[in-house]
C-alpha cells in the first residue's frame, strides 16, 4: 500500500440513499397493503395496480433521494437573518 487515503464518496452515497431507499421502501409496502385488502392475493393484482405501486416507491425515493441533508449544526435561511 503506498500510503493514499482512500476516497469515502462510495459511502457517503450509500448512507444518503439508505434513507431514500427507506422511504420507497415503506411507501411501496404501504400502497401494496392498500391494494391486498379484503383476503386478496398477488395474482389478483392488475396491472394498473403494480403501475401504482412502482409509481409510489418512485416517488418517495426521489423525492427523498432529491431533498439534500443540511450539514450538522446548520438552521438554515431564518436563524441567519436573525444574527
Amino acid at each position: 500500500m503506498t500510503g493514499r487515503r482512500r476516497s469515502g464518496a462510495p459511502l457517503r452515497l450509500l448512507a444518503q440513499a439508505f434513507k431514500a431507499v427507506f422511504a420507497g421502501v415503506v411507501a411501496g409496502l404501504g400502497a401494496l397493503q392498500a391494494v391486498l385488502v379484503g383476503g386478496e392475493s398477488f395474482g389478483s393484482i392488475s396491472s394498473g395496480q403494480w403501475v401504482t405501486i412502482v409509481a409510489a416507491v418512485v416517488v418517495a425515493f426521489g423525492g427523498v433521494y432529491g431533498i439534500a441533508n443540511r450539514p450538522p449544526g446548520d438552521q438554515g435561511e431564518q436563524a441567519a437573518a436573525g444574527q
